[in-house]
């Protein structure tokens, strides 16, 4: 599935590109467990319900970095989550990139196929993302 930038996140986006006067805060990774959401412009971090602490003590968020551009393809070095489970399974169904600062989402994709994770007894699981963006 391609990436879906919110409304709310387009306009950061192109004051990031064009280096406005909007601060150039960090940016964050996360992983989402909703499997009813379907990203679209009116998309919000509420609607996707990103994985928890709670239900996954090992999960945190991972800084997005620098991207290498090569013909006009951003992409971003590999993420990697190694989750240990939580005392029930779970599923991901995407992930999302926010400003760590303000927490606005800039953008999400859903992927092709859930990732499920197993309990902490049978030994979690491991997600492996690497972001491309395209400039058309």
């Amino acid at each position: 599935m391609a990436i879906v930038v919110p409304t709310s996140g387009e306009t950061q986006i192109l004051n990031r590109l064009f280096n406005t006067s909007t601060p150039n805060n960090p940016l964050e990774v996360g992983l989402f467990t909703s499997p009813s959401v379907v990203p679209g412009k009116s998309t919000t971090l509420v609607d996707l319900v990103e994985l928890v602490i709670g239900t996954d003590p090992s999960y945190v968020r991972k800084n997005l970095g620098a991207a290498t551009n090569l013909n006009g393809v951003a992409t971003f070095d590999q993420l990697t989550w190694v989750l240990t489970g939580g005392a029930n399974a779970y599923d991901v169904y995407g992930y999302f990139v926010l400003d760590s600062v303000t927490l606005e989402l800039l953008w999400c994709e859903k992927f092709p196929a859930k990732f499920s994770i197993a309990t902490a007894i049978q030994n979690g699981g491991t997600i492996k993302v690497t972001l491309k963006m395209e400039l058309d």
